[in-house]
């Protein structure tokens, strides 16, 4: 939206409006004056996205990624990625889709209904639309160089982690596909926000700096949000508040371990919440991680004194789990640094 915004009149979907009630809404919520609508289409199980689809055949068709998530109602990775790859087929050979060509479960998906495609790659430059000279600042925001048909423009966004180079590829290939300026497009993105607490960096009111990024959690969502935290720098220690990954069936022990073994190598404390600890407990200690550095609690009201204990100024602070953990609680003990200098 902040990409097409920059040349087109444009109206997109407020929050996570992604499923049969929020679509429509976000729909009729536009007006007369709007010429490019953007709408994020979410799926718990096969056939939702084909319901979407219907409701707003899509010009425009973006897949960002394919990873293990809804596995309890979807069983396999597989079958997420054809729930997803329903999107490409409602493009069709009339329109265009705009595909991440890092992920081999989108080329899957593309080989399979072949619709006309503009591949991006933050990794490679065998794509339409690539991205080079990648550089990561203090608090995880990256910057990059974007390569299209010999144009070519600097990038740096304002949201930490480098898996937003691949979002923001993506982004920009969608204001190409429809007219827009590699220049104007790579400028929008430099002021782009973001939901609230999705890798939401800032000062607290206590010293330390916070990473928010509560909104939900996926074990790819968390191994960036981890990344993230392992490329910030601070003075003081890393600690990790993170709950139950949910909904991902017979993956959830095996998901949780390698999440131990990912903490482990980024943090200085973990404090786990949720049901699954003992499964991160065990990853941790494989990793050979202190255990008097682990603390694992049932419910979010019994980790706040231990954050409370643990957090002085200098520190750093990921927030990261599910919705129905509901970190955002622990909020409070966090509260923004209003009056800081924006990092």
């Amino acid at each position: 939206a902040a990409v097409l915004s920059s040349e087109i009149l444009t109206h997109s979907s407020h929050g996570n409006f992604n499923n049969e009630i929020g679509l429509p809404l976000s729909i009729l919520a536009m007006d007369g004056l709007c010429d490019v609508l953007v709408l994020e289409m979410g799926m718990r199980g096969p056939g939702q996205i084909s319901a979407l689809t219907d409701i707003a055949p899509p010009d425009v068709g973006v897949i960002t990624n394919i990873g293990p998530v809804h596995l309890e109602l979807l069983g396999s990775l597989d079958a997420v990625a054809d729930a997803k790859g329903e999107m490409l087929q409602a493009v069709g050979p009339k329109g265009i889709a705009v595909l991440n060509k890092d992920d081999a479960l989108v080329r899957e998906q593309w080989r399979k209904h072949r619709c006309p495609v503009l591949w991006t790659s933050a990794e490679n430059r065998d794509a339409g639309l690539y991205a080079s000279d990648v550089s990561v600042d203090a608090t995880g925001r990256a910057g990059f160089t974007a390569h299209f048909e010999g144009d070519s423009s600097r990038v740096q966004l304002p949201v930490a982690g480098t898996h937003n180079i691949s979002n923001a590829l993506l982004a920009l290939g969608v204001g190409i596909c429809l007219g827009v300026d590699l220049d104007c497009g790579a400028a929008a993105l430099t002021a782009a926000t973001i939901s609230p607490r999705r890798l939401d960096i800032y000062p607290s009111q206590t010293g330390c700096l916070v990473i928010n990024d509560a909104y939900n959690a996926s074990p790819a969502s968390m191994r960036s949000a981890v990344e993230t935290a392992a490329m910030c720098r601070v003075d003081g220690q890393k600690l990790a508040v993170v709950g139950d990954m949910l909904e991902l069936g017979e993956e959830c022990p095996r998901a949780h371990r390698e999440l131990g073994g990912q903490l482990a190598a980024a943090f200085d404390t973990v404090l786990f919440v949720g049901r699954y600890g003992g499964f991160v407990g065990e990853g941790l200690s494989e990793a050979g991680f202190p255990s008097d550095r682990f603390f694992w609690v049932a419910a979010v009201s019994d980790a706040e004194e231990i954050l409370k204990a643990e957090i002085k100024s200098g520190d750093l602070v990921l927030l990261k789990g599910s919705r129905g953990v509901e970190l955002e609680r622990l909020e409070p003990l966090l509260e923004r640094n209003n009056d800081h200098v924006d990092l």
